[in-house]
């Protein structure tokens, strides 16, 4: 009975030193600093950006984190969603964020990240920048929208026209003092009007 009650005891005073060598968990300091030239997607299946479109988390970029929600916890895989703000020189970003920790050799490293949601923060500022007009497309009969950029920085622009008796979305960039034309013969069909979402800098 002494025999059970002393490895019983054994048992318990090894398992319990074995969890008193899991580190703490990743606290927001070490999340924003292993952050650091991460690149992130849009993260959501119908958004403004191209596929290939990335945002890299620069030093200092990161201006608000918030955990949202504890996905997994455990003695070796720590996971959860976090809200950024993420700013530049340029524009402000917030973002969702699924990060994994892993426990490797009594460490926590940053296993991966994963967007699950990107939005640019709208400033107005460039709203007077871009001029629109419904003109013809050059194909005769059918009309495109025209953006005309009024100054000498790229700006991006999103926003919906209608057409065929739909509204379609549409983003593009237009460079300094630069044209482009969405929808048309070739673009979605004969523009009738449009209403536009952001216009900023990327």
């Amino acid at each position: 009975m002494k025999k059970a009650a002393i490895c019983l005891f054994l048992c318990i005073a090894v398992a319990g030193s074995a969890l008193s060598q899991v580190p703490q968990k990743p606290s927001r300091g070490q999340i924003a600093a292993d952050l650091v030239g991460k690149k992130l997607a849009e993260g959501v299946e119908d958004g403004w950006f191209d596929s290939e479109w990335r945002y890299e988390i620069k030093r200092g970029s990161i201006k608000g984190m918030n955990i949202e929600k504890t996905l997994k916890n455990t003695n070796t895989d720590y996971c959860v969603v976090v809200l950024l703000k993420l700013q530049s020189e340029i524009n402000t970003f917030m973002a969702r964020v699924k990060i994994n920790y892993h426990l490797v050799q009594g460490k926590w490293r940053l296993e991966f990240v994963n967007s699950v949601g990107m939005k640019i923060v709208r400033t107005h500022k460039y709203d007077d920048c871009i001029q629109f007009a419904i003109v013809d497309d050059g194909w005769g009969g059918v009309d495109a929208l025209q953006l005309t950029n009024k100054v000498e920085i790229e700006l991006a622009v999103a926003g919906y026209f209608y057409a065929f008796g739909q509204w379609k979305k549409f983003a593009v960039k237009v460079g300094p003092h630069g044209q482009k034309q969405v929808g048309g013969t070739f673009g979605g069909g004969s523009v009738e009007s449009y209403k536009v979402e952001f216009i900023e800098r990327l």
